[in-house]
């Protein structure tokens, strides 16, 4: 669609930011079930993993916006929409336990 409106990069960076979701939510969840089984990695070591991450995401979001604008900003568009879809994701089962079952 965004390449017969003339913006073929857009629809390229919107992938790019659902894939930055994507990657940056399978590096945190690896890094909660480490800091899970040791006890070798303290909150302090947790925390800076997390912030560098976020900070690696945004930093590579930032350029992309700034270097091919405006269709780099569509990074933030698919970064955006992975968490509403992971947000979906995981209040549906919250919503369906707190249906009254039909017993």
């Amino acid at each position: 669609v965004l390449w017969v409106e003339g913006h073929p990069l857009m629809g390229v960076f919107g992938f790019l930011g659902l894939g930055l979701g994507a990657y940056n939510n399978r590096l945190l969840q690896r890094s909660v079930l480490k800091y899970a089984r040791t006890e070798a990695i303290g909150k302090k070591e947790f925390r800076r993993g997390v912030m560098g991450r976020l900070a690696g995401v945004t930093a590579v979001a930032i350029a992309c916006a700034v270097l091919v604008r405006p269709d780099g900003l569509a990074v933030f568009v698919g970064l955006a929409v992975f968490h509403v879809i992971m947000l979906v994701g995981a209040a549906v089962p919250v919503f369906r336990s707190l249906r009254p079952s039909s017993s």
